[in-house]
């Protein structure tokens, strides 16, 4: 008697579905908060931009990534493309911006978005990055921890965003 309560119940139990995980969209407009941000060995403080955004479009199965940089010691922006589905994507640069990947390869996680940048600097450095996209709870602060590797590179940054 007991062992059919519990067969019944777990047929209850399995019956009844999941609620799916909610993901919030990364689409929108974020503005770097540099107090929040942890800059590490890459850039010092005072190379970083003092107003930075990061415009997300999400459309379909593609991401867009538009960066503007306004600040004392880097101006400009740069806009790219890429799909999120584990393959090398090779990023058409224009001109000498140091900013556009050379190639991007992207995956979702649930709801984290994993994005490994390849980049080029000083003309001919190859460093390899791996961001980190994390979107609070309610989806207005955006996190994306970045590691960059090379052999005599390696780092982490925390660069946090609020939704605008």
């Amino acid at each position: 008697m007991i062992r059919a309560c519990w067969i019944a119940v777990l047929a209850l139990i399995l019956s009844v579905p999941m609620a799916a995980q909610q993901c919030h969209s990364l689409s929108g407009r974020w503005r770097m908060d540099p107090t929040g941000s942890f800059f590490a060995g890459l850039k010092l403080p005072s190379q970083q931009a003092e107003n930075e955004t990061l415009t997300i479009t999400q459309a379909g199965g593609s991401i867009q990534e538009e960066w503007t940089f306004a600040g004392t010691a880097i101006n400009g922006n740069t806009s790219y493309s890429f799909v999120p589905d584990g393959s090398e994507q090779k990023i058409a640069r224009s001109g000498d911006s140091e900013q556009v990947p050379v190639s991007v390869r992207a995956e979702w996680q649930n709801c984290t978005l994993i994005v490994h940048k390849k980049m080029v600097a000083h003309g001919s450095l190859l460093l390899e990055f791996k961001n980190t996209y994390v979107l609070s709870e309610k989806g207005e602060r955006l996190t994306i921890f970045q590691e960059a590797q090379h052999a005599f590179i390696d780092c982490e940054r925390r660069l946090v965003f609020y939704r605008q």
